[in-house]
This record gives structure tokens, sequence and C-alpha cells, in this order.
């Protein structure tokens, strides 16, 4: 693997995802859960995006946006190198 790749999955595993213990992450699955009426067990992905605010929707598209064309970006690079 390619020093910018190793990087880019760094990058990428540094990413919240719902589970994550954090205080955003927690909070957002406890509105969820209050929501939805369901425990935090029982809580699916599906169910952290319905009752996400703009603010937070809006932020994680663009990051992904930018992921993913740094990803595009890594693999042209990646295709054109020598093995």
């Amino acid at each position: 693997m390619s020093d910018p790749f190793k990087e880019f999955v760094a990058e990428m595993a540094r990413l919240d995802v719902p589970e994550d213990d954090t205080e955003g992450s927690r909070a957002r699955r406890e509105a969820a859960a209050s929501e939805s009426g369901r425990p935090i067990s029982e809580l699916d992905d599906s169910d952290i995006i319905a009752c996400a605010d703009d603010e937070f929707l809006c932020s994680e598209a663009l990051a992904l946006w930018a992921m993913i064309r740094k990803a595009r970006l890594l693999a042209r690079i990646d295709s054109t190198s020598t093995v």
C-alpha cells in the first residue's frame, strides 16, 4: 500500500459512526430512541438519520463527498503507478 492510501484509510477510520462512544453519537442515539420509542439497543442507522438535524446531515454529506473525491484521486494515482 502506498503512503497516501494508508493516510486516506487512517483518515476514514477517524470518522464517527453512530455506535461510537462519543458525546455527539450518544446524544444522537438518545434522541433517536426517544423519537422512535425504541430502546437504543434496537436502533439502526436509519433511525439515527431520521432524527438528525440538517446541520449534522450537511456536515456529514460534505465530509463524505470530500472523502469520495480523495479516493478518486488516489485511485487515479494508483492506476498510473508502476509495480
